[in-house]
Parts: C-alpha cells; structure tokens; sequence
C-alpha cells in the first residue's frame, strides 16, 4: 500500500508568519508558472471539448462543486442580462461550463478577474465569446453585478477581509463562495506544496467566516460539501 504525502506544510498565524519561516515561499510566481498554464488548459479543453456535445449535460453535482449555473438560471427569470464578476477565475474554467448549460442566446456577462498573464491568455481563449472579459484588476465601485463568484481563490488572498469587503461594494444579488477550506476549526494559515511550490492558504473558523459577510449584510443562504483532488490527492 503507498502511502499517501500531504500536500499541506506547517501551521501559522498569518501569511506573514509562513513568509518569515520560508524563504522558498512561491505564492505569486505559482500562478504564473508553465505547470499551472499546462494544468489549467488541460481542465478547460476537456470543459469545453464536453460542451461542444450536442446533448451536453456537465457530469458533476452541480450544488455541491459550483452553483454558478443555477444561481444564474434564478436571477435570469429576474433581470434581461445577468453581469458576473468571477474573482480569481483563473482562464475561465467555471464561464465554459457556465455558458454551455444556459441557452445559446442568454444575455449574460462574465468579468473573470486575475493576474495580468492569467487575463492575456485567458482573452485569447475567449476571442470568439463576447459575453467573456479578463480584466487585472477589479473593476470600479460604480458598477453592478448579479453575481460574485469565488471558487479556489479567495483562500490564497492574504488580506481576504479587505477584498470580501471590495466584493460587497457591488451590492451583487448572491455572492457565491466555492471550495471554500473552512470548518468548525481554529482559523490558520497553512502551506500548499503545489509540485516546486509552497503557497501559503487561508483555513478558517466557519462561523467567522460568516461573522465576515454577515457585516456586510450577507446571510447564508447554502453551505454545501466540496470535493476537491490536488495532486491526485
């Protein structure tokens, strides 16, 4: 029987705490690097290669990966178009199953916030979908979204309470939080060993967690399971 090695390092108060400790701390270059490119293509030529199927139906659980593609379906029985700001959305992994489970004609639009190489690519790979923008930075207060989504990002984030707070400016109908590292647990910092990298995540206290939206007038609507494979792991 192989045994199977953790893909987490240490225990710490803050990311400043995990950076005093690890000088080899990767975190920004992780992102940016030729394996996580190579990683997140793969995931979406796979996504968008299943949508291209005429009887498309995506294969996972909807509510417990990702509500996106509902809480979309209820606010377009609302509004004439749905605005999305999908925060560290990376190359657009969660639009391609998103755009492939609404009808061809929705009037739907998704701002996939990231860093500057994640956007350039992520253009490139969108150039023919309209409905799909990157932008580097978040956009201005003044505008509106539906929808805020964060799967897989806001955990590697040092200050989270500052950008959750940026988020609520929106004043979005639903703020939807995916794979979300959080339980009845002490709130840490912890290391991720992503192949070469070590890259510090949030864990939190889930009441905490809630404490945090609820002052900004969010309440919890859905807590769901999530099941997450790092490494084969």
């Amino acid at each position: 029987m192989t045994a199977v090695k953790s893909i987490w390092q240490g225990v710490y108060a803050s990311f400043d705490d995990a950076k005093v400790q690890n000088d080899e701390l990767t975190r920004d270059s992780s992102f940016r690097s030729q394996r996580w490119f190579n990683n997140s293509l793969e995931t979406f030529t796979k996504l968008r290669n299943a949508v291209a199927e005429p009887d498309f139906i995506h294969t996972f659980e909807i509510l417990e990966q990702d509500p996106l593609p509902l809480a979309t379906a209820m606010v377009m029985g609302q509004k004439p178009t749905v605005r999305i700001l999908d925060f560290g959305g990376g190359i657009g992994c969660s639009a391609v199953p998103l755009l492939g489970h609404i009808p061809d004609n929705s009037s739907v639009e998704i701002v996939i916030v990231d860093n500057s190489e994640i956007c350039e690519f992520g253009n490139e790979l969108f150039s023919d979908e309209p409905r799909v923008s990157f932008s580097d930075e978040l956009p201005q207060e003044s505008e509106h979204f539906d929808i805020i989504h964060c799967r897989s990002s806001l955990q590697y984030v040092d200050d989270w309470l500052d950008i959750l707070g940026k988020l609520g400016r929106y004043h979005a109908d639903y703020i939807l939080i995916c794979d979300l590292p959080a339980g009845d647990i002490p709130t840490i910092v912890t290391l991720q060993i992503y192949y070469e990298f070590l890259i510090p995540v949030h864990f939190w206290n889930i009441h905490e967690f809630i404490a945090a939206m609820e002052n900004l007038d969010y309440s919890l609507k859905l807590k769901a399971g999530y099941t997450a494979t790092i490494r084969g792991v």
